[in-house]
């Protein structure tokens, strides 16, 4: 942190900036309300939600990290939006 400047730490482990799992379940869980009706079974929406996540979206996130930690780093650890 010293060594960069960074003047801010928001637990960069968990940071949703630095996980792109996070972007994966953001797109489930849109999917689950999308389609969340009375008597529906989370389990089972979460399951096609999870299908409708190619791998190539997949790649392309494991791809972005060296972007996402630059601007962590850019931004002086504040949350970048990612």
């Amino acid at each position: 942190k010293q060594r960069h400047g960074l003047k801010h730490f928001f637990n960069t482990p968990g940071s949703p900036d630095l996980s792109p799992i996070e972007n994966c379940w953001r797109a489930v869980k849109q999917y689950i309300r999308a389609h969340l009706r009375i008597g529906s079974d989370i389990k089972e929406l979460a399951l096609e939600g999870w299908k409708r996540v190619s791998q190539k979206t997949i790649n392309g996130l494991v791809d972005s990290m060296v972007r996402r930690m630059e601007d962590v780093l850019t931004g002086e650890g504040q949350i970048t939006g990612w």
